[in-house]
């Protein structure tokens, strides 16, 4: 049975490999983003493939629609991958903390609040900073 799964950040490296295995099992797909050129879905998927994901413009950092367009996917699951790196995050840290924080936060009461059944996120190694091996009272 095909289920409708909730993705942000789908237009990143891990979020066209997510799409494109969700396609794969028959699932649909509903790609929340602020828009741009799907060109990673498309190189994994094809032009037919990529004609079965939903895609919805919007941004995470804007709770009211974020939750307006969980709630119109009709998904159970969500799929949460969109961040700003660390080079976007030094160089305007106030936005970083919009996105990876608060917008984290939105996702997560969103889909609490819709009564989602899953909520899977995934991060990059960023998040555990720098090694600490070399120096005194590392661990």
């Amino acid at each position: 049975m095909s289920r409708p799964y909730f993705l942000t950040g789908a237009l990143g490296c891990i979020g066209a490999w997510v799409v494109e295995r969700l396609l794969a099992r028959g699932d649909q797909p509903v790609v929340f983003d602020l828009g741009g050129e799907p060109r990673r879905i498309r190189d994994l998927v094809g032009d037919e493939g990529l004609a079965r994901v939903r895609f919805v413009q919007g941004d995470i950092t804007d709770a009211d629609a974020l939750r307006r367009a969980l709630g119109d996917s009709g998904a159970t699951r969500v799929v949460h991958l969109a961040g700003l790196q660390v080079p976007f995050c030094k160089a305007d840290p106030a936005q970083g903390a919009r996105v990876n924080v608060l917008g984290t936060i939105h996702v997560f009461q969103a889909a609490s609040e819709l009564g989602c059944e899953r909520v899977a996120y995934a991060s990059s190694a960023a998040v555990y900073g720098p090694d600490d091996a070399g120096r005194d009272g590392g661990a």
